[in-house]
């Protein structure tokens, strides 16, 4: 994990707990991205030795100053993976919520079914002077 224009670059094993066990840090120049130092945390050494592997470098390249980690050579050798998270607390509140007397919730099932019976009527009753004018 890195920040753009940072001056490390962090990899950490995944592991199980929040807190990894075993991290390597590189230490760059933050304009060049040239590596200049290593630190490793973690007593796993094949897991220092798969990242160098993967990575394609060497303690020897480290050394003589050939490895660069620019962010533009991180982006083209990784991609792109961000982790992002947010979080929202809320807190008690004692200011009441007071609603608006005057609003009423309308009531609509009166009109409604009445509307509906005179409506279903009128068709009742045009459908069968249809069917008298078919018969005549």
């Amino acid at each position: 994990m890195t920040v753009p224009n940072s001056t490390s670059v962090v990899f950490a094993d995944k592991a199980s707990t929040a807190t990894p066990t075993n991290v390597v840090t590189f230490t760059r120049d933050a304009s060049s991205g040239k590596v200049s130092s290593v630190a490793v945390t973690g007593s796993d050494a094949q897991f220092v030795a798969g990242l160098y592997d993967y990575l394609g470098i060497t303690g020897a390249d480290i050394a003589a100053g050939k490895i660069y980690m620019s962010d533009n050579n991180l982006r083209a050798f990784a991609g792109f993976a961000y982790k992002t998270e947010s979080s929202a607390t809320w807190k008690a509140n004692s200011t009441p919520i007071i609603l608006d007397p005057t609003v009423r919730i309308p009531k609509t099932g009166d009109h409604a079914s009445v509307l509906g019976f005179a409506l279903m009527m009128a068709a009742i009753i045009a459908a069968a002077a249809a069917l008298r004018k078919t018969e005549a």
